[in-house]
């Protein structure tokens, strides 16, 4: 039995790029049981419609499997497998993912050119999808599955994630699978989140569905392996963990990145990794281990700057703690960015103007952090918050929110006209850090305290700019594009120079 797997672009500027690693795990688990898979991850395959229908027809695949990481991607998803479906109608065509998981009952309804879906974890779902397919046996065992059935969708009921991640096969590694052409590969090490995010749909919400762990890691040494392997392959390189959790919160989480950190130093493994991590696994001293073994970068869930956003989204963690984790990352010198929501439904100027006075303190205003806008996910349990208010509209998949002051909503409205003209100056900056830091220890850098103060010098434009446009629109002031667009251009380009001139010492080194 053959099998395409395949998943659409995430064309979303907010996330960052890189490939589909749950699409890779299903191939990944699927070859190791004898099947036929054909994988196609237009993140990183560039095919056009023409391209891929033509690819997939050819293959003349049994099975054609969608995934969707967020649930923007499902409506380029549905146009992608309604075109398919026309020409391979007797094929089975199933769809799976995250983005997809809390309303594959309704996608299911609504597109009767899906003959199944997969909710949440597929490996073991698929598998028996598989067999019952091969072998023409009915699909109302197969727990987490959605399927048709007497002209009605039948759900199975939650499965359960897989508690051993140590039993799944390492996904395959291509040279298509480096982020933005460098040797940079991601990785995921662990599942699941014990945080209580109310604006999450992957860990709080989706943990009340099953019974089992709600984190759950790969070992040391199953990570030390695949990391081995992939040294030899690719030689030394750079490693993306793009876990919601690295460290879980937990002993094991920790004792299990001690493992890790002693075993990249004593297998002289000389990789550069980063990871993604809660503000309070922020430890001094384990991350000075973790340092040590080649950590060299941190995406930390920050999300607001003051409290009352920290107390609305249930983050459980104070302005305080913030602070600590940010002195203790900069006191090892490893560089870190944020997690960021700038804009929600119930934003107020105050508000506003106290999350860009934390971004500038803390070097992190850019593009994103100011731009970014509070999305919700089917299962986020900040939904019904704002129902209440009546801030909320649904069009088709997606949920949709209305902001309860116009003044904040004419602030946004002007920051996205704006700020967009910073992306090439940010992108500068951040290829900066990764060649350095491929090549040095970031802090014995030469040119470090030239490149930081160049990077505050960005940050604190940026700020004061949105600071400005807050006090103007909360005067009712009129503001016109043109007034920031000249102040832009003109400090973009007294600032290129300067990058310019770091880079070129890169090149140098």
């Amino acid at each position: 039995m053959r099998i395409t797997l395949l998943t659409v672009k995430d064309k979303n500027p907010e996330h960052r790029k890189g490939e589909n690693l749950g699409l890779k795990a299903l191939e990944a688990i699927l070859v190791q049981r004898g099947y036929d898979v054909l994988t196609y991850d237009l993140n990183i395959n560039y095919l056009d419609d023409i391209q891929i229908c033509k690819e997939i027809l050819q293959n003349d695949s049994d099975v054609i499997g969608f995934s969707v990481s967020f649930t923007h991607q499902i409506y380029e998803t549905l146009r992608l497998a309604k075109m398919l479906k026309q020409h391979l109608y007797n094929k089975h065509f199933t769809l799976g993912g995250q983005g997809a998981s809390f309303i594959m009952k309704e996608v299911l309804e609504k597109n009767d050119f899906f003959d199944t879906g997969i909710c949440f974890e597929g490996e073991f779902a698929l598998l028996e999808l598989l067999d019952a397919l091969k072998n023409k046996l009915p699909f109302d065992d197969i727990s987490g599955l959605c399927f048709r059935k007497n002209d009605q969708i039948i759900f199975n009921g939650y499965r359960n994630p897989v508690d051993d991640l140590d039993v799944l096969p390492f996904v395959k590694h291509t040279e298509n699978s480096k982020v933005l052409g460098q040797k940079h590969l991601t990785m995921i090490s662990s599942r699941g989140c014990y945080g209580q995010c109310l604006f999450c749909a992957s860990g709080y919400s989706a943990n009340k569905l099953h019974s089992s762990k709600k984190w759950r890691c790969r070992s040391a040494d199953n990570l030390l392996m695949e990391i081995g392997e992939l040294a030899e392959t690719f030689g030394t390189m750079a490693i993306s963990f793009v876990d919601d959790d690295f460290l879980g919160g937990t002993d094991e989480g920790y004792q299990r990145v001690t493992q890790l950190s002693k075993g990249l130093i004593d297998k002289k493994l000389n990789i550069k990794w980063s990871i993604e991590c809660k503000i309070t696994d922020v430890n001094r001293d384990i991350f000075s281990l973790m340092k040590t073994a080649g950590l060299c970068n941190v995406y930390i869930g920050v999300e607001s700057g003051n409290e009352k956003d920290l107390r609305l989204f249930n983050k459980q963690i104070t302005l305080a703690q913030i602070d600590q984790a940010v002195k203790n990352l900069n006191d090892l010198g490893i560089t870190f960015s944020i997690g960021f929501i700038m804009f929600h439904p119930t934003s107020t100027i105050d508000r506003l103007l106290e999350n860009a006075m934390f971004l500038k303190k803390y070097v992190c205003a850019s593009s994103k952090t100011i731009m970014s806008t509070l999305t919700l996910y089917h299962g986020s349990s900040l939904i019904q918050h704002y129902e209440k208010r009546g801030l909320v509209h649904y069009k088709d998949y997606s949920i949709l929110c209305d902001f309860e002051s116009p003044v904040v909503e004419k602030v946004l409205d002007v920051t996205r006209r704006l700020m967009p003209l910073f992306y090439s100056s940010e992108e500068a900056l951040d290829k900066i850090v990764f060649e350095v830091q491929n090549i040095m220890q970031f802090e014995q850098w030469d040119r470090l305290s030239d490149f930081m103060a160049t990077k505050k010098l960005l940050s604190d434009f940026e700020a004061d700019i949105f600071l400005d446009i807050c006090k103007k629109a909360n005067n009712g002031i009129n503001m016109g594009n043109d007034e920031y667009t000249n102040q832009v251009l003109c400090f973009k380009h007294d600032f290129e120079a300067r990058v310019n001139a770091i880079m070129g010492d890169i090149t140098v080194c």
